[in-house]
């Protein structure tokens, strides 16, 4: 078998993806997806994996024209093409969704200004605010009158939005820390807070969002979201409670990992656009409308690894209970060499 490549940046699933073919001898190389001569280089081997982040301006510059240009090569690449062409992208997936008739919450997107404030003085409030980037629920508001919407109408067609919250994340943070009061969240939280002030580099190159606003549907009683992750043909569910006093869950900490919590419902229709979109990995938040109905907020490929450690078993595409605790990353390799 020819050997896999990994870029090697070190961070999300990477470690664990060449932990495995370390301890199974399966080849591998690690290579550096910001070679210029990477594609000749790819040539060599019978896949790449590469678990790119939108908050580094190198991968929200190329990663996902890369990742379609090695496609073409007929060289396998993790994750699929349309799993992350919309990563991070909550505007395009707005008009996927639609495409493909997949149950969300009523959104709407608007590019003129004038039509988006006349809109927003017609409609029912709350209604949620969205940008099209950002993960933990960072650029997400409820807003609860006009008034409001207008603010952030008028703001969207002038300076615009920092794509990152840092504000937010820093609150997220400081909350975890009073959970946890572990060394980890105590050195996230100085990070964040230096961060309010010296920005890092990738903050100052990535583009701001500005001349669109994004609104959804406010559904009420929904005190969490369900997360479910599509590997192959295991599904794997988690749900996130909403922080205090909040009706936002991603990003908040607060998860069950109780199997029987897991509406089936939403594990079928999660295999069902897996299958549409030809992925082996997706993540899929879920809410429920006012029929009680799953709906779906946002799709990813991206998760947090050590949050889903303690998932008790999975689901197959036949919604069988597998009881057993996994190593997701380990389960993408295993995957991907049956398809070399």
């Amino acid at each position: 078998m020819k050997p896999i490549a990994i870029h090697d940046n070190k961070i999300g699933f990477t470690n664990r993806w060449i932990e495995y073919c370390s301890r199974n001898s399966i080849p591998f190389i690690k290579v550096n997806c910001y070679d210029t001569n990477i594609i000749e280089k790819l040539k060599e081997c019978s896949a790449l994996m590469w678990h790119w982040n939108y908050e580094y301006y190198q991968d929200y510059l190329f990663a996902r024209q890369f990742l379609l240009a090695v496609k073409a090569t007929n060289i396998k690449v993790f994750p699929e093409f349309w799993t992350t062409f919309l990563f991070d992208d909550k505007l395009g997936q707005k008009y996927l969704f639609e495409s493909l008739d997949i149950p969300m919450p009523k959104t709407y997107a608007f590019y003129e200004k004038r039509e988006a404030t006349n809109w927003a003085k017609e409609i029912q409030y709350p209604i949620v605010f969205k940008l099209r980037c950002g993960a933990g629920s960072q650029n997400v508001q409820l807003v609860k009158s006009f008034t409001n919407a207008k603010r952030l109408i008028d703001k969207s067609y002038s300076t615009g939005f920092k794509s990152t919250n840092k504000p937010q994340v820093l609150r997220d943070r400081l909350i975890k820390l009073f959970r946890y009061k572990n060394k980890r969240s105590f050195i996230n939280v100085i990070k964040s807070t230096y961060r309010l002030f010296i920005p890092k580099f990738d903050e100052k190159i990535i583009h701001r969002e500005i001349g669109y606003v994004m609104f959804q549907e406010f559904l009420p009683n929904n005190d969490f979201d369900t997360r479910i992750i599509v590997l192959g043909n295991r599904c794997f569910g988690i749900r996130r409670y909403n922080r205090k006093n909040d009706f936002r869950a991603s990003g908040s900490g607060f998860l069950d990992y109780d199997p029987e919590q897991i509406d089936t419902r939403a594990i079928k229709l999660s295999f069902d656009i897996a299958s549409k979109l030809e992925t082996r990995l997706l993540a899929l938040d879920f809410l429920f409308d006012k029929q009680n109905n799953p709906v779906v907020t946002e799709m990813s490929y991206g998760f947090a690894v050590e949050a889903y450690d303690d998932c008790m078993g999975y689901w197959d595409n036949k919604l069988i209970w597998h009881e057993g605790k996994q190593n997701l990353q380990y389960l993408m390799v295993e995957d991907l060499i049956t398809e070399i």
